[in-house]
């Protein structure tokens, strides 16, 4: 098991160099993918990350072009271009998933998506219906330690 997430750029649709984090359970574990949200990227993901590493799973979060590490000149920070935006972050979300979900069994595959990643979730399914058996979809992914706590970030109140 790796507590520290590996990361590495990935090309996506256009050339966009977009930052992929995995966290290693091991070689036969059910694979997790989580979303970030409009405002934030894969940085912010890493308590819940690592309690899904606890639970089992490889875990597998990347940042969206103009968020995090995935930006540019040519994809500058917090920038949607107004005419192909949506359908390019449609893109970076498949190219993401498609790492997290490669060779991995349709019922051992997981999908933790806040916000906008949870849109991009319903508009890849119209694609790729056989995507992920378990999905997620939240309004949150924030530092509430309620909400961290029932996803197994902090531990229950005794």
């Amino acid at each position: 098991m790796t507590a520290e997430a590996t990361t590495r750029f990935v090309v996506g649709d256009g050339g966009a160099l977009l930052l992929h984090r995995q966290w290693r359970a091991g070689q036969n574990a059910p694979s997790a993918f989580l979303g970030h949200s409009q405002p934030t990227h894969s940085g912010n993901l890493t308590d819940l990350a690592r309690s899904l590493l606890r639970s089992g799973y490889n875990v597998h979060s990347g940042d969206l072009r103009g968020h995090g590490a995935s930006h540019s000149a040519r994809q500058p920070r917090g920038h949607l271009d107004h005419k192909a935006g949506w359908d390019l972050l449609i893109e970076d979300y498949a190219t993401l998933t498609e790492i997290a979900f490669e060779g991995i069994a349709w019922d051992q595959r997981l999908i933790v998506a806040p916000n906008i990643s949870a849109l991009l979730t319903i508009e890849l399914l119209k694609r790729k219906p056989d995507l992920c058996r378990n999905i997620v979809l939240t309004s949150f992914l924030s530092r509430r330690r309620q909400t961290r706590r029932r996803f197994g970030c902090l531990p229950t109140p005794s």
